[in-house]
């Protein structure tokens, strides 16, 4: 009963009968030592003198009754459980007893050894829950200092607050000084935060949801500190906050976020109740014969559920504790004692619960029977040792990975433990450190020694200790900076540890030195910089500036704005500016324009970047510099390059004008816009200079023009005069004056000159009054000299132009202005619908004339003839030589019959006048060829050909004849051709030839259409007529442009109708050869559609000339197997392919399988004779 093991007892019992069946009881029991007291005062004297385990108390004692016994009990008992044994059968007073704090409240009357037993049991393990609930209390108390972190808890119901230790030292507060209250913390609040504190605490009753909240708080002796507080609320099931429970932070000399201490969460007490244990038998056959009824409170299932079965059946355990359970009740069968066995059950709604087994054998007659078995339920003993060893890791994690140094001493001085980073700080190992004593260490400086010292002894003196800073030494000899701090550790009152946490702080205070350091450059450099520096606050209010006064800003004034100094027109670039920095955290610039105190302008460029602080943008740094002189350099540079790309761009523009007109035109409105005016003018100097006349003019009314057109110069201007510059004042004079006569009082005058001589004048004007800076007049005379030589260019140009379009001998236009006007009025006659008639003139036998007179007498004939010809034509009417004996002339809007009877009056008077100088008589009439405009034609080369051919006809006819081309269609019977086939053919070659890339295309045509002609079955007759059109198909592109032919890319909608008429063309040229006539068709509808859709007609099947359908296959395989401009040639096989695809639609299909028929066995031939 002695051994360590036995649990100590006191019975407080004053019946000495009962105190003798309660010894026995617990002698029954086993290891049990018990003292008695009888009364009140006897055992308060035991429990005062000695540690005991269990109290059994009677509430009916000489000295004491009722519940009052176990209040004046509790006190004393310190550490042991009281278990209420008492002949008091009160449920109430049980349950009071309970609320208490007894272990367990059982009747005398009802008490056996295996209910006082199993109540023994609970209480002590109840005990050693509780001490264990302590300790890790203990350590978290000790975790919270470590962390500064103090924690509360709120029972709202009886709005009574619960502290830590930590909490009360954060407080400045000892736990006699506060009133536990709610309205008591309230009152430590600093009165600016309290509201905003109530309104977090109505939120949490509001919404049931933790919060989080940072507020001051002022300590009694009048400081203040600020927290973080955090609290989680409890909710009961019908939604009634219970209470809520938090931690507070002080975060008051925190400059750097530390990495936050984990709280754990084990914030609340466990709840104990009492619960009865489950008794119950198991047979040999592992069979539960029979079991309490306390089993349905425990395990949900009624008695009867359970007797009568195995474990195995009902599935009250998990596998594994199921496995264990059967293989223990063999071994108690066995006789084996076991020691108590811990099982996990399962409860009938599922649940998993741990219960511990204590089985005895039930022997009789030497034999096992039974197993007596007592379960009692240690979910919540379990649990809280999980929560225990949860809670003893976590505080361990932290110690481990904390960033500081923490170290554990005795009340000697020794080293008891130490995290790593012992090593990180001060260079020792842990192992080198642990077991020594800390004054073995010598790492401190000397100057820090004194107040480590004392902040030691303080805390050794359970003193309250600030953080130290010192100097310190590391194991290598290198210095280290720290903060260190030590606080006491006590145990029930009593010193048991020393605490010492050590923080490195090298890397800030380097930073802070640096910083020192940085700002002591910065400024120097400012205060030494020739630009203005300035510093901004966040809403660009000037903090500080290097020069207060400078000669090109106004004075800075700190406290002013920025914006103050800034002219209005750049608030917005500055703005904008300033706000990009600050949003973006980059540097950027701007420019501006500031205004001195003597009120000049400087231009500044300004370049602005962000002032930063940890994570934030703090203010901005602006660099101002004086860019004045650049800016001026920079205007003038870029002056002189406008001027010089506007001169360079004016002679380019007057190199490619060409008249005197378009010249002045183009220079004055190019002046005027370079200048930003609108009212110019330019005047010339005529031949005789004797007047300055009005030729350009920009900017003022018809009247204005009319009035100064023509200035009077005099005779004053002589070229290459000594009074050569009073001569051009007097230009520019007379000159303003004329301006200045029509309203226009403010002008500038500059003289166009060529070979340095007087040429005319430009001039610009303005009503308003304006004063022309010199670079104007620059500009001007540097035109002027431009102008002066272009227009003297043109003017030579012109005259090239004239003698170049002119016929020396007769003064008429020659053949190539001829071909130009030409252009121009068939372009007039279809642009208005009009008409012309073309008259091609051939004077009779001129070589005769010249044979027998001489070239000298016929050249006389010749200029006598354009005489005549110029005399009796119209006004309107526009002759021209065309060569040699022939002139041609140009009738506008001008009928067949109109065209008759102007002829008829040339030849009047041609033959009225003297045409021989030796008054001779010889014959010389003239023949005429007459073409209608777009009657007979519609392009330049089908009307001359055509003319001529009319012409040609009036020679063969005698001369002296007019013919019309209209009259040139003859009777079927007339035997008269008006032109060879071979003019024809010719013509045709030469088409063929425009184009190298459709050189021989009308032979190659004409060789497929005769192949397809044989193969089909054409006489002879047919055959030589489909070879003439295929031969002829493209004559009508005679009169189209070789611009249109050659063209490499998509021809336009108007290009395309041009082509698309020389079928029709074609067939109308060659229809004015007898013999040819009756090809025309053939050529006419080569562009035909099988389908309808080809032109010129839309005829389609067998309304096509068979000729024509031919011809139509031949030409578009010879294109498609012809390189062209636009692509490369097709092969043959691709090329019948396309034909093919086509037959039918565009092509007439039988024909296109004959043509492909004759080409396979024109391929298999050539094949053949290969072998």
């Amino acid at each position: 009963m002695n051994s360590e093991s036995a649990q100590r007892i006191l019975l407080v019992e004053d019946n000495p009968g009962d105190a003798r069946l309660i010894a026995e009881i617990l002698n029954r029991i086993g290891d049990i030592e018990m003292v008695t007291a009888s009364t009140l005062s006897e055992a308060l004297g035991y429990l005062r003198e000695q540690r005991w385990d269990v109290v059994l108390l009677d509430l009916g004692l000489p000295d004491s009754e009722g519940i009052e016994t176990l209040e004046k009990v509790q006190p004393v008992a310190q550490k042991a459980c009281v278990v209420v044994l008492t002949g008091i059968e009160s449920e109430e007073i049980g349950i009071q007893a309970i609320r208490q704090g007894a272990a367990d409240y059982i009747v005398k009357g009802y008490v056996d050894a295996r209910m006082l037993s199993a109540s023994l049991r609970y209480a002590i393990e109840r005990k050693n829950v509780t001490e264990a609930l302590e300790e890790s209390e203990r350590n978290m108390g000790k975790a919270q200092s470590i962390a500064h972190v103090g924690s509360w808890e709120w029972d709202i119901s009886r709005d009574t607050l619960y502290w830590s230790d930590e909490l009360y030292r954060i407080f400045g507060l000892s736990p006699q000084e506060f009133a536990s209250t709610y309205e008591a913390f309230i009152n430590t609040i600093h009165p600016n935060d309290r509201k905003y504190v109530k309104q977090n605490i109505e939120e949490v009753f509001k919404t049931k949801k933790p919060f989080d909240s940072t507020h001051r708080i002022v300590r009694p002796d009048g400081s203040e500190r600020v927290v973080e507080d955090q609290g989680e609320p409890t909710v009961a099931e019908d939604g009634t906050l219970v209470k809520i429970v938090g931690t507070v932070q002080d975060i008051t000399e925190r400059t750097k976020a530390e990495q936050a201490l984990r709280k754990s969460k084990e914030r609340y007490k466990l709840h104990f109740v009492s619960v009865s244990d489950i008794i119950f038998s198991v047979g040999a056959n592992a069979t539960i014969t029979d079991i309490s009824p306390s089993v349905e409170g425990i395990l949900g299932y009624k008695p009867e559920d359970l007797e009568g079965k195995s474990f195995a059946e009902l599935g009250i355990m998990t596998p594994e504790s199921l496995e264990r359970a059967i293989a223990n009740t063999v071994r108690v069968f066995s006789g084996a004692n076991l020691p108590v066995q811990v099982y996990e059950f399962i409860t009938k709604e599922g649940n998993q619960i741990f219960g511990e087994i204590t089985a005895k054998a039930l022997v009789k007659d030497g034999q096992v029977i039974s197993t007596f078995n007592v379960a009692r339920d240690i979910t919540e003993r379990k649990r809280a040792e999980d929560a225990l060893k949860e809670s003893e890791d976590k505080f361990r994690t932290i110690f481990e990975n904390v960033n500081d140094e923490i170290m554990y001493l005795d009340m000697d001085g020794r080293i008891i433990d130490v995290n790593d980073r012992v090593e990180t700080i001060s260079g020792w190992k842990r192992e080198e450190v642990v077991g020594r004593h800390f004054s073995e260490f010598d790492f401190l400086d000397p100057a820090s020694i004194s107040g480590f010292t004392d902040s030691f002894t303080r805390a050794m003196q359970g003193e309250k200790t600030e953080l130290v800073s010192i100097k310190a030494k590391r194991k290598d000899g290198t210095r280290v900076f720290i903060e260190a701090s030590t606080s006491l550790i006590e145990r029930d009152g009593v010193p048991q540890n020393l605490l010492i946490t050590v923080r490195d702080v090298s890397d800030r205070i380097r930073v802070e030195e640096a910083l020192k350091e940085s700002e002591a450059n910065w400024r120097s450099l400012t205060e030494n910089s020739p630009d203005q520096i300035m510093t901004l606050d966040l809403d660009a209010r000037i903090i500080f500036a290097n020069h207060l006064v400078s000669s090109w800003t106004k004075k800075p004034t700190i406290g002013t704005s920025f914006y103050d100094h800034t002219l209005e027109e750049y608030k917005p670039v500055v703005r904008k500016c300033f706000n990009e920095v600050l949003s973006t955290g980059k540097t950027s610039e701007f420019e501006s324009v500031s205004r001195d105190d003597k009120g000049d302008l400087h231009y500044l460029e300004s370049y602005v970047g962000p002032v930063m602080r940890p994570g934030r943008v703090s203010g901005l740094t602006v660099r101002l510099a004086d860019i004045t002189q650049r800016k001026q350099s920079e205007k003038a540079l870029l002056q002189a390059n406008t001027e010089l790309n506007f001169l360079n761009e004016l002679a380019g523009t007057l190199a490619q004008c060409t008249t005197a007109k378009d010249v002045l035109d183009r220079a004055l409105d190019m002046t005027l816009e370079s200048l930003d005016l609108n009212v110019g003018m330019i005047y010339t100097l005529t031949d005789d200079h004797e007047s300055l006349t009005l030729d350009a003019y920009s900017g003022i009314s018809e009247q204005s023009a009319r009035t100064c057109r023509t200035i009077d110069v005099g005779s004053n201007v002589k070229s290459g005069s000594k009074e050569a510059t009073s001569t051009e004042d007097h230009l520019i004079t007379l000159a303003r004056d004329a301006i200045q006569s029509i309203g226009l009082p403010f002008c500038a005058i500059s003289l166009l000159k060529s070979h340095n001589l007087p040429r005319g004048l430009i001039c610009v004007a303005t009503q308003e009054y304006r004063e022309f800076p010199k670079k104007h007049y620059r500009l001007m005379e540097t035109v002027g000299a431009e102008v002066g030589v272009a227009v003297e260019q043109t003017q030579l140009l012109e005259q090239l132009k004239e003698l170049s379009r002119t016929d020396d001998l007769t003064g008429l236009d020659n053949r190539r202005r001829f071909y130009e006007v030409m252009d121009l009025e068939i372009d007039r006659a279809t642009r208005y619908k009009g008409s012309f008639s073309l008259v091609l003139l051939d004077l009779d036998n001129l070589k005769y004339y010249n044979d027998r007179y001489g070239h000298t007498n016929g050249d006389a004939v010749l200029r006598n003839f354009a005489r005549v010809l110029k005399s009796a034509l119209r006004k309107s009417d526009m002759p021209f030589r065309y060569g040699g004996d022939e002139f041609i002339a140009i009738l506008p809007s001008t009928s067949e019959k109109m065209a008759q009877r102007c002829i008829e009056r040339v030849r009047s008077q041609w033959m009225n006048s003297a045409r021989s100088p030796m008054n001779e008589n010889p014959q010389l009439n003239f023949s005429t060829g007459v073409i209608q405009f777009p009657s007979d034609a519609e392009t330049s080369d089908a009307l001359i050909f055509l003319a001529d051919t009319a012409l040609y006809h009036s020679k063969r006819s005698g001369g002296g004849q007019d013919t019309m081309v209209s009259e040139l269609v003859p009777s079927e019977q007339d035997a008269l051709g008006i032109a060879t086939s071979d003019q024809v053919y010719a013509l045709a070659a030469t088409v063929d030839a425009k184009d190298p890339y459709t050189y021989g295309h009308s032979t190659r045509v004409a060789h497929v259409a005769g192949m397809i002609g044989k193969a089909i079955g054409l006489s002879r007759m047919e055959l030589e007529n489909l070879n003439s059109a295929a031969l002829l198909h493209d004559i009508g592109k005679v009169g189209i442009p070789d611009s249109i032919l050659s063209k490499p890319k998509k021809l336009t909608d108007e290009e395309w109708l041009l082509v698309k008429k020389h079928s029709a063309e074609g067939a109308n040229i060659v229809g004015y050869m007898k013999e040819l006539r009756i090809i025309t068709p053939f050529i006419r509808h080569h562009h035909e559609w099988f389908d309808g859709n080809g032109y010129p007609d839309g005829l389609s099947g067998d309304e096509i000339p068979i000729e024509a359908r031919i011809i139509s296959i031949a030409d578009a395989y010879d294109t498609m197997t012809t390189d062209r401009t636009y692509r490369k040639a097709m092969s043959p096989d691709l090329a019948l392919t396309e034909l093919q695809r086509y037959g039918g639609t565009q092509f007439d299909l039988q024909l296109v399988e004959v043509f492909c028929e004759k080409m396979r066995e024109s391929v298999q031939n050539s094949t053949g004779d290969g072998e």
